[in-house]
């Protein structure tokens, strides 16, 4: 049933990890919430300068920025804009691309190359034939380039580094849709501002009820994602390949992934001993291969 207050979010697909496939919101500060999903929607690119300022100004890690664009990054960016049917990229040998015309016919599939651009060892990007007719448009997007993040590097840093910060878990396998714990809504809370205030895109947030719907797909969301974190630790120490720095990363893997398990004891409780263990008994034994080794 709904209320005034209270809607039912049919927000997961059929590929869900969960079964019953709802969500039940409630308003802010409601005492029955069990955190927040979230979502986004992306657009345009993003001055980095700009955003990297307002992020740090909002007191948040600069750690989890993403990466500034590197030059190779840049030129690619820049000269993918410029491709249409018949007008393809390809990679060069050494640090840049190729604009080629393809031209196809009954029979046969002829190439023509355009236009190179390179970014050389000085870090100067040299386009031949310098006088292209693309050259300029070349140049231009590439620098600037150099000062954006496009909305891919933005979103996959959301998934890869700024969601994992703040122990959200993916509600379904191909991701899209997020449940963030309470203990970090206030967290995510600031990036959402930030990201509002400082780009095109657009972050949305739904707190949810504790339902029995609701703790049912957080906790299918956080087995699926512990166990097959332990699934693939498991396997790289049984391999016996693992040197000692390797071995020291697996750990930190397990403290990460332990620390995200008790994040969610209060909500999901009990439900979660069994993998604890599982994962607590893998760092033993990463510990005890490295205690071999010296």
């Amino acid at each position: 049933m709904t209320t005034n207050n209270t809607i039912i979010l049919n927000a997961l697909s059929e590929d869900s990890i969960n079964s019953t496939n709802s969500y039940i919101a409630v308003p802010d500060g409601d005492d029955a919430r069990a955190g927040t999903a979230t979502w986004w929607s992306m657009s345009g690119v993003v001055d980095s300068e700009t955003f990297a300022n307002a992020w740090t100004e909002a007191g948040l890690d600069e750690d989890l920025l993403p990466r500034p664009t590197t030059p190779l990054h840049a030129l690619n960016e820049a000269m993918k804009k410029l491709t249409c049917k018949g007008r393809i990229l390809r990679p060069l040998k050494s640090r840049g691309y190729a604009l080629v015309a393809e031209h196809t016919t009954d029979t046969d599939v002829d190439h023509y190359q355009e236009v190179t651009a390179i970014v050389d060892k000085e870090g100067s990007l040299v386009i031949s034939p310098w006088d292209h007719a693309d050259a300029e448009t070349i140049r231009t997007r590439y620098h600037q380039c150099l000062t954006q993040w496009s909305v891919y590097d933005f979103s996959a840093n959301l998934v890869w580094k700024v969601s994992k910060a703040a122990d959200a878990v993916a509600m379904r396998k191909m991701g899209g849709i997020y449940f963030v714990p309470p203990a970090s809504t206030k967290f995510w809370k600031t990036i959402v501002d930030v990201i509002t205030n400082h780009t095109g895109h657009t972050v949305y947030t739904m707190p949810v009820m504790r339902s029995d719907d609701a703790v049912k797909a957080v906790l299918d969301a956080v087995l699926n994602e512990a166990s097959a974190t332990a699934d693939k630790v498991s396997d790289e120490i049984n391999s016996g390949d693992l040197g000692k720095r390797a071995l020291r990363g697996r750990t930190k893997t397990c403290d990460d992934m332990l620390g995200k398990l008790e994040t969610y004891e209060e909500l999901l409780g009990g439900a979660l001993k069994g993998i604890t263990d599982r994962i607590s008994n893998l760092r033993g034994d990463a510990v005890a291969a490295l205690l071999l080794m010296d």
